[in-house]
C-alpha cells in the first residue's frame, strides 16, 4: 500500500492545486471528512464508480501506474464486480468514464481536463 511521503505529499499538493483544493494531512486514526469510509459523502452509485475512475486517472499523473493504484484501491476493501480494482478499470468501466466525460471531467482521449465538477445546487 503506498503512503503519503513527503515526496509523495508534495506531488499530491500540486495536483490538487489543479483544482483549487489543498492537501488536508489527517492522523492514521482520524477519521476522513467527506469520504465513504468516514463522513457521508453524498453521492451516489454512479459518481462513486467515477471518483474511483478518476482516482486511477489522477494517480498516473504523477507516477503510479493503474496497477499499483488499483492494488492499493483492492487493501483499502474496494470492491467490484470482476474481482479487483484492475479487472474493472479495464474492462467493466464504461459507466464511470461516461460520467467522467458527461460532467467535463475528463477529455474523450481519457485525460483530466483539471476542472472542477459545477454544483449541483
Amino acid at each position: 500500500m503506498h503512503r503519503c511521503d513527503p515526496q509523495t505529499s508534495l506531488r499530491l499538493r500540486v495536483l490538487l492545486e489543479r483544482y483549487g483544493l489543498q492537501l488536508a494531512l489527517l492522523d492514521d486514526a482520524a477519521a476522513i471528512p467527506g469520504s465513504y469510509w468516514g463522513a457521508h459523502a453524498g453521492g451516489d452509485y454512479d459518481e462513486e464508480n467515477a471518483v474511483c475512475y478518476l482516482e486511477i486517472l489522477l494517480a498516473q499523473q504523477f507516477g503510479l501506474a493503474a496497477q499499483e493504484i488499483c492494488a492499493d484501491m483492492d487493501a483499502w476493501g474496494y470492491t467490484f464486480r470482476l474481482g479487483s480494482a484492475y479487472a474493472w478499470f479495464t474492462h467493466d468501466a464504461e459507466d464511470a468514464r461516461a460520467w467522467l466525460l458527461r460532467n467535463g471531467l475528463i477529455t474523450s482521449q481519457g485525460a483530466p481536463t483539471w476542472r472542477c465538477r459545477e454544483s449541483r445546487a
